[in-house]
């Protein structure tokens, strides 16, 4: 999601439509007014990769002289120490190796002839949270002593650095996905980074995608519904709402997870992305061969892209997830006469 974007939803009751009309600055300076005018606030800036953005928009942000605060988030530790000489950082810890195993077996219940096999694994998952609950949500499935014995020397083998331990468990748990449900786990690539989904609308995707199986006597949402809850307890899906009695009403990926679904969803030919910020070379390659694409922006600069002559004329699947889009008479047209094949949309 684009700063502009980002700004736009933080703001509770305004005119949205208005909104949308504003360029960055004037977003900025209606935020920084907002703040200006009301009491002490706390702000919190999630997920900053580069200090570029936060010098971007902090004038939005004025110190009163009141107690209000600003905090960021980073994974990125330079990104922390370069925001400002006047800041404090507080660098989180990794859990301790009873901390993390408190943490695995709340989720993996190991039985004690696996203990000694799943200590092994949590200590190779040094101390970070997320791959120490992926790991679990895989071990859950099969509480059996080969299985946790095949991936204890697969884990043993393969991961060696920090980042490739948490590629590895993704890799693992997705590797041992049922064929259905990984369809379904990589159709996710569809939705933005931060995109928080609509748990029906996405069973009712899935259905029109083809992705579940037909069961005998079995209604397809509630098979979806299966996949949607295993998907769950791999940790490869988070839950954002849910109802007293636990039904899962929105989700969402994280973005550690979903680099690895669009990635895979391009190598399985699941599903091809556009981009608009991306460079057009790489984006052209990303498409072809592709029988279902995703726009995330820039409806406009997709049709040009895609021409008569581009190789893509036999797409069967279409998902527009920018909330702003709003398709005009001629790209209605396009649609229908140029993707004559086009099922879901």
């Amino acid at each position: 999601m684009c700063i502009r974007d980002r700004i736009i939803n933080c703001f509770k009751g305004d005119d949205r439509d208005l909104l949308s009309k504003m360029e960055e600055v004037e977003l900025l300076g209606h935020l920084r007014k907002i703040l200006l005018n009301g009491d002490h606030y706390l702000a919190v800036i999630d997920d900053i990769w580069d200090v570029e953005v936060w010098k971007k928009i902090k004038n939005a942000f004025p110190d009163k002289k009141n107690g209000s605060r600003v905090i960021i988030t980073t994974r990125n530790k330079m990104v922390a120490e370069g925001v400002e000489d006047t800041c404090f950082v507080y660098e989180l810890s990794f859990l301790s190796k009873d901390e993390s195993w408190q943490l695995f077996c709340k989720r993996a219940k190991p039985t004690p002839n696996l203990e000694m096999l799943g200590k092994e694994m949590v200590d190779k998952c040094g101390g970070l949270p997320l791959a120490i609950v992926i790991l679990s949500g895989l071990l859950l499935q099969k509480k059996t002593y080969k299985f946790w014995s095949d991936v204890k020397d697969q884990l043993w083998r393969k991961l060696k650095g920090e980042s490739s331990e948490i590629q590895e468990i993704l890799n693992l748990s997705y590797d041992d996905m049922s064929f259905h449900i990984r369809q379904c786990f990589l159709y996710l690539a569809r939705y933005p980074e931060d995109h928080t989904i609509q748990v029906f609308k996405l069973k009712l995707l899935w259905i029109a995608e083809e992705f579940v199986e037909e069961q005998d006597g079995v209604d397809m949402e509630d098979v979806a519904e299966d996949y949607l809850n295993e998907l769950i307890n791999r940790n490869m899906i988070q839950i954002e709402l849910q109802t007293a009695d636990g039904q899962v009403l929105v989700c969402k990926v994280h973005d550690l997870v979903r680099d690895l679904v669009v990635e895979k969803a391009r190598e399985q030919k699941i599903l091809g992305i556009f981009d608009s910020s991306k460079q057009y070379a790489n984006l052209r390659r990303s498409l072809q061969g592709q029988v279902r694409h995703a726009i995330y922006n820039g409806i406009g600069e997709y049709f040009k892209l895609l021409g008569p002559n581009s190789g893509n004329l036999n797409l069967r699947s279409l998902a527009l997830t920018t909330k702003t889009a709003r398709l005009q008479v001629e790209e209605i047209k396009l649609m229908y006469t140029r993707f004559q094949y086009l099922k879901v949309l």
